[in-house]
């Protein structure tokens, strides 16, 4: 189920342990940008969260945006490179919107952002 963790902020687990034995320890410290299409796995990420929470980190979703004066694109970006520490990302069968005058799906530039 989870496709893609990545840590985005830098930080590193000490070398030979997984990342979520460091991360329950630090979890307080952590903002989890969750990243999916929405409709299709709308399931799966309330599972997500709930697990992201349990750990005792943020998740960072968009159902929490609301109103913004940014465009999508620009405000899911600017989430993950400025505001998140970690990327996880559940993908399927949907590919996501794409922006007018854009190639990728907002969902696809939300990866890329992160590296």
């Amino acid at each position: 189920m989870f496709n893609v963790l990545q840590n985005v902020s830098g930080r590193a687990a000490p070398s030979g342990q997984p990342i979520f034995n460091h991360f329950k320890r630090v979890a307080m410290a952590y903002r989890v940008f969750l990243s999916s299409t929405f409709t299709d796995l709308k399931d799966y990420r309330l599972i997500v969260q709930n697990a992201i929470r349990q750990l005792g980190a943020m998740d960072v979703s968009m159902e929490h945006f609301g109103a913004r004066d940014e465009r999508p694109l620009e405000a899911c970006l600017n989430i993950i490179q400025k505001e998140s520490d970690l990327f996880v990302g559940i993908y399927a069968h949907r590919y996501g919107y794409i922006p007018d005058d854009e190639m990728l799906s907002i969902t696809e530039m939300g990866i890329q952002g992160c590296k």
